[in-house]
């Protein structure tokens, strides 16, 4: 039998899965029964609303509730309101998303400006300490990532983000006392630990409030105030070498003013940081209910469930794109190194300490350029996301092959490529969005950004010890390091489309063929709570509450597939961008 036969098959069968939670899915007849029973059977063909599925609450989207009470109000809502509601969400979300990503960035790559400012010397650090310094930073947000995602996932996203703001400001402000590797070590293990949750918990809220085409671009905008904090850590590094305080050398000062700046980030986070649109703080309810629909249609994803469910577990570990985007997030994050070692490399190449402060600035501004270029590039560029990834990888090729070129004696040359060699940060930006809108349900997509961002923290993990004594000035073999790792990135993502597109044609030939793949409007269910009282959150009690407690009179509802938190391989409907 061929592969067409055994997917016309499973869509005229249903496709059905098994988990704690008890989830089968039909798709010949647009049904879904979630229960109690670890093991439910797949529904038969009867529609009618009297013989509708009960759903246990647990399963379904956290906003599933809000859509069935605005149901009728949302048949009439205009583009414009929708465009006004974007609008809102991004004054309000933005911003405080974009304070914390670029304050992170400041904190997690401090090292490299306090390399220049005497930190090595008063820690006793020698090169392969330092380096040690740099990386174990990613041991700590490598341990906590998946134990992270579940906390996400969980709790309220806002407050989890919240408690790892005011952790990694105590955890700032007790560098100031650091006067040994051990101690220093620890501290950055430690951080690395409480600011693992920054990236997972932005990809969460990002999908959960923008529809994919909005979603890339949302990130760009969070990951280029990594350019800004290059700019600002430069800034303050150069702005402190004439600062004493006592006999304080400058890079205490330096981790002073940081640590100052992640406690204000702490007051803002604790009064305005929103959790997702069901609760959202800014929204009334027809908006929380309006910014639901507009993304569960675009998506065929919900915004959030929090109960763990076993089978999407399972399914996102045999899921070969998630390791794919793995592979790219290792390529890609091995010359990430870049980001602690830039000051070294350019006082090597024969400047002072002012001016290799002064001149991480243009690296900066090019990735404030670039970033929005790249997701403007790919959006308007629809289909084209692998091919966008690979363009910004050329100039990464080109710096990198400058720099083992080119001798010591070409020093503004060299500089150059120095500036172009992180410019691949494009491309990765790009990666995150496309594996969190490429993943649906939310065990699932919460599972394949831990892994995705696991392999992140094992390329940073390893990039710093490229970077040895014995290499430099000259650098040869990190370069070329750095080099073939930036051409790997492009038949790895090329690799992703490659597997998604096929997947879209079969689910395409499967809808020509009237396989009887489900509705995707929706379809008739009842909606119950599961467990006893008081188990499970706000929103699975108030979709409980807007049924009847008479299951057996509960009316029947159409609740919309994308609601159901299938993942994208129960979901037929689901198609992958591209």
């Amino acid at each position: 039998m061929s592969d067409h036969d055994d997917e016309k098959k499973m869509a005229t069968h249903g496709a059905s899965g098994s988990s704690g939670s008890g989830e089968a899915y039909d798709s010949k007849t647009a049904m879904a029964v979630i229960t109690d029973s670890p093991y439910s059977p797949p529904t038969t063909s009867n529609t009618s609303p009297s013989s509708a599925p009960v759903i246990n609450a647990k399963s379904v989207d956290e906003g599933a509730a809000l859509m069935l009470e605005y149901e009728s109000e949302l048949q009439n809502v205009t583009e414009d309101e929708y465009n006004k509601l974007r609008r809102k969400i991004d004054w309000h979300l933005l911003p405080l998303m974009l304070a914390m990503y670029m304050i992170q960035f400041c904190d997690k790559t401090s090292l490299g400006n306090a390399a220049i400012l005497g930190i090595k010397q008063d820690n006793h650090l020698t090169q392969d300490r330092f380096n040690q310094c740099s990386s174990f930073f990613y041991i700590g947000y490598l341990v906590a990532e998946y134990p992270v995602n579940i906390l996400l996932q969980r709790f309220r996203t806002g407050r989890v983000l919240t408690f790892a703001v005011f952790s990694w400001a105590l955890l700032m402000l007790a560098h100031l006392s650091s006067n040994s590797f051990a101690g220093l070590l620890t501290l950055r293990i430690l951080l690395g630990v409480v600011e693992s949750c920054v990236t997972p918990g932005f990809l969460a809220l990002t999908s959960s409030y923008y529809k994919f085409d909005e979603q890339a671009s949302r990130v760009g905008y969070w990951f280029l105030m990594n350019g800004a904090a290059i700019i600002l850590n430069a800034l303050v590094a150069y702005g402190v070498q004439g600062v004493h305080l006592g006999d304080w050398r400058p890079w205490r000062v330096f981790f002073l003013i940081l640590g100052l700046m992640t406690t204000v980030l702490f007051v803002l986070y604790f009064f305005f940081m929103p959790d997702t649109p069901a609760t959202a703080w800014f929204l009334s309810p027809r908006e929380r209910a309006m910014a639901i629909k507009r993304v569960s249609s675009a998506n065929r994803t919900g915004t959030k469930n929090k109960h763990f469910k076993r089978d999407q577990f399972v399914e996102a570990l045999r899921d070969p794109k998630i390791y794919l985007f793995a592979l790219y997030a290792i390529f890609s994050n091995i010359p990430n190194s870049l980001t602690v070692q830039r000051s070294i490399i350019i006082n090597q190449l024969g400047f002072d300490t002012l001016q290799s402060a002064l001149l991480n600035i243009p690296t900066g501004v090019l990735e404030i350029i670039c970033i929005p270029a790249a997701t403007y590039l790919a959006r308007k560029w629809k289909n084209h996301t692998a091919d966008v990834m690979a363009l910004w990888t050329l100039p990464s090729l080109v710096g990198a092959s400058m720099l083992i070129g080119l001798g010591q004696d070409h020093k503004v040359a060299r500089l150059v490529g120095v500036f172009l060699a992180p410019l691949n940060t494009s491309g990765f930006v790009l990666s995150l969005a496309w594996c969190s809108a490429s993943n649906s349900g939310s065990t699932k997509k919460s599972v394949a950004n831990a892994i995705q961002l696991i392999a992140y923290c094992v390329g940073n993990l390893a990039g710093p010890y490229i970077w040895r004594a014995e290499y430099a000035p000259q650098n040869i073999v990190p370069w070329a390091i750095v080099l073939v790792s930036y051409f790997c990135c492009i038949p790895t993502g090329y690799a992703l489309k490659w597997i998604m597109s096929s997947e879209n044609k079969r689910r395409d030939a499967l809808a020509a063929d009237g396989a009887g793949v489900a509705s995707k409007e929706g379809h008739d269910v009842k909606v119950r709570l599961g467990g006893s009282e008081g188990e499970g959150g706000e929103g699975e009690k108030a979709a409980a509450a807007a049924q009847s407690p008479d299951e057996a009179g509960q009316p029947a509802v159409k609740l919309d597939t994308a609601l159901l938190d299938l993942t994208d391989k129960q979901d037929l409907h689901f198609r992958y961008p591209l």
